[in-house]
């Protein structure tokens, strides 16, 4: 067991080593943009400019409630306005 954690071990570490500027590239651009998308992250990882492959960010779901007239999940009960405090 000890022999397989080690030789695992070494692998990750020559793989860290031999991608270490792709690495950088991707943790400089996350900082700037926080998050990237699949074409972006190819871009990077085949050394070119993610720019030039960059997206429209995908939109979901939940970006907007669905209205009265969009089929959505049924709402919880109805809830009564908190009242307002009285005056002492």
């Amino acid at each position: 067991i000890d022999r397989l954690l080690e030789e695992g071990e070494e692998a990750a570490k020559r793989i860290l080593s031999e991608n270490e500027s792709q690495l950088d590239a991707l943790s400089r651009y996350l900082l700037d943009h926080e998050t990237i998308e699949a074409d972006e992250f190819t871009a990077l990882m085949e050394g070119k400019d993610p720019a030039t492959v960059r997206s429209e960010p995908a939109t979901t779901a939940t970006a907007e409630p669905p209205g009265d007239d969009e089929p959505g999940e049924e709402e919880g009960p109805a809830r009564e306005p908190e009242p307002e405090p009285q005056p002492s």
